[in-house]
């Protein structure tokens, strides 16, 4: 069973002032600040780099895909097993930071099949991308019931898909 507290959020976040993943400093200064954009949570999240080749789609991110490098094998992650059309967060790609986001599973990949996650429909353009998003997981060893915060950009306050870097950060942790 869980329990779910609803906290009014009142002004925004500085999401640029924090290296620790475990805090969020309340700053009311707009020209650095985002505000909260809740999106549907996903099942699972990455812990480690994806071994993928990253396709941008036909419109900036609208279509874009991540298939898999390595082995066929179907995709599984936080030692989650998963299913076709399930939405996941990749947010630990370490040489191409850009890849991160909220993908669905297209082709869940199997001993002959790779696996293929396509960025989804709600999180797919720059107009739906910004600081501030908000996904909560579902499921996971390390990150059931956690959720995670889209940085600001490094400089401006706008994506580009598959161009600018997305950093998520954690803000809630399951408890025992």
């Amino acid at each position: 069973s869980h329990i779910i507290i609803i906290m009014p959020i009142h002004g925004d976040f500085d999401l640029n002032s924090t290296t620790d993943n475990s805090t969020l400093n309340s700053s009311s200064s707009s020209s650095s600040s985002s505000q909260t954009d809740f999106k549907l949570g996903c099942e699972a999240t990455t812990t480690e780099n994806l071994n993928a080749t990253y396709v941008n789609g036909n419109n900036m991110g609208v279509g874009a895909t991540l298939k898999n490098n390595g082995a066929n094998a179907a995709f599984t992650i936080d030692n989650i097993t998963l299913a076709k059309n399930d939405r996941v967060l990749i947010k630990d790609q370490t040489e191409n930071k850009e890849q991160s986001g909220i993908y669905t599973i297209t082709n869940l990949g199997s001993g002959t099949q790779k696996w293929i996650l396509t960025r989804a429909k709600d999180c797919d353009t720059g107009g739906e991308v910004r600081p501030g998003l908000v996904v909560f997981i579902n499921q996971g060893g390390l990150n059931a019931d956690n959720g995670f915060i889209l940085k600001k950009p490094s400089t401006g306050n706008v994506f580009t898909i598959g161009t600018t870097e997305l950093e998520f950060i954690s803000f809630t942790a399951s408890g025992p």
